[in-house]
């Protein structure tokens, strides 16, 4: 198995980030499977921010979610007319 990178785009993100810039070198870093053939799924995932995707996922399903669920509700009910100005509205 050959190298992963975490940034992707042939290193790109890797050069930025090395600048000293905001998230440089704890988030995106070059991942190195051991030599005794570890599934690359399983070391991508031990890496993996668990608490920070628990978070987002809270974030979509608790407010997100029926936020935007009502507010379209909302506006079905304030545009009747299914006109292409009012669908220019509600997009």
């Amino acid at each position: 198995m050959g190298r992963i990178s975490g940034g992707g785009g042939g290193g790109l993100w890797w050069k930025f980030l090395s600048k000293g810039h905001k998230h440089s070198g704890s988030r995106w870093k070059t991942i190195q499977p051991s030599s005794d053939n570890k599934d690359v799924m399983e070391t991508l995932l031990s890496n993996h921010d668990w608490l920070r995707s628990l978070r987002m996922a809270s974030y979509g399903l608790l407010l997100y979610g029926p936020g935007s669920f009502a507010w379209y509700k909302y506006l079905d009910h304030a545009l009747l007319k299914p006109t292409v100005e009012n669908l220019l509205l509600k997009v």
